[in-house]
């Protein structure tokens, strides 16, 4: 019997039956690669990496306990290496104090951060110029490779909140555009300031606000939904569609179309989207590719009027 058949059989049973003996024969297994996707493989693993190690750290110490007065880096070290000794017992003491150090020194800079209470100040003009010097002569959004308009980059230079008008027509499978803020310049933090993110520029990008907005703090693509959106009906014949952050992340981690012929196009000097491999399957992570538009299988039929593409998100086109 092969690996996937195991795998997939074991797993559908857990899912029904929720059953110990089941949970645990699973956990045991190495996912294939196949049921992860050539494609995908590196970013599921890296990612599921990312969301057990975070939970890990927070199981040593919350960070909100920490943020009283009074509380110092001190006391975070002292809790955590105790956590430590008693988890990793093989380790050496240099190495336990090491890895309490690495963690604690993550943790401070959190509880510093929440400690500011979210009052933060406008970013500099000379940080708003930097960025965009930095961004070449034609700036994008870092993460999808939206190309900013003239009107967005005056309005970013001059510090004003001016909205773009919504677009007439929109990518159903990623819509930008829906709200006339979606093509503004925002500043990302590449490492999000509520986990510690410094606001020095090298964890600064420029964003388009729909990928600011929808990127929000999240680290994985586990830190969403695991449910496709289902789509309302359609004559595309389009039933799903992939929760925004998974888009994000695989265009701002893919960065160029992958598209089997092969394609020149990359997010510094093309808007890229997503589209399902399989028309057939749904639109999950393992079923997702990114393209640009040229290559997408609907080509410019995936642009629909903006009330049509509001309507099979179901989402309402009144602005907060």
């Amino acid at each position: 019997m092969s690996d996937e058949k195991i795998y997939i059989a074991l797993a559908l049973n857990a899912r029904r039956s929720w059953k110990a003996d089941e949970v645990s024969q699973l956990s045991q297994l190495q996912v294939p690669d196949r049921i992860l996707g050539d494609r995908r493989k590196g970013i599921l693993r890296s990612d599921i990496a990312i969301l057990w190690v975070t939970w890990f750290v927070e199981s040593l110490i919350d960070p909100q306990r920490y943020v009283i007065d009074g509380t110092h880096y001190s006391h975070i070290f002292s809790d955590v290496i105790k956590e430590i000794r008693g988890k990793f017992s093989h380790l050496t003491v240099d190495e336990a104090h090491e890895l309490a150090s690495d963690i604690s020194c993550e943790m401070w800079t959190r509880v510093n951060t929440l400690r500011q209470n979210n009052d933060r100040t406008q970013f500099s003009k000379d940080v708003r110029f930097d960025l965009l010097a930095d961004a070449g002569e034609r700036p994008r959004c870092w993460m999808c490779g939206h190309l900013f308009s003239t009107a967005a980059v005056k309005a970013f230079e001059e510090g004003k909140n001016s909205q773009i008008p919504a677009h007439e027509f929109v990518d159903v499978y990623k819509p930008l555009g829906l709200r006339s803020v979606d093509s503004t310049i925002q500043i990302d933090h590449v490492e999000a300031w509520s986990h510690g993110g410094s606001d020095s520029t090298d964890n600064l990008r420029l964003s388009c606000a729909w990928c600011n907005r929808n990127k929000s703090a999240h680290r994985s693509i586990y830190d969403v939904s695991g449910t496709a959106v289902s789509a309302r009906v359609n004559n595309l014949k389009i039933y799903s569609l992939p929760q925004h952050f998974w888009t994000i992340r695989l265009i701002a981690a893919v960065r160029r179309c992958e598209h089997p012929d092969g394609c020149s196009c990359k997010v510094e000097n093309s808007e890229l989207t997503v589209e399902p491999v399989n028309i057939n399957g749904v639109a999950t992570p393992t079923n997702l590719r990114v393209v640009c538009s040229d290559h997408h299988y609907l080509k410019d039929k995936r642009l629909l009027p903006r009330k049509k593409v509001a309507e099979i998100w179901d989402k309402n086109l009144t602005e907060n």
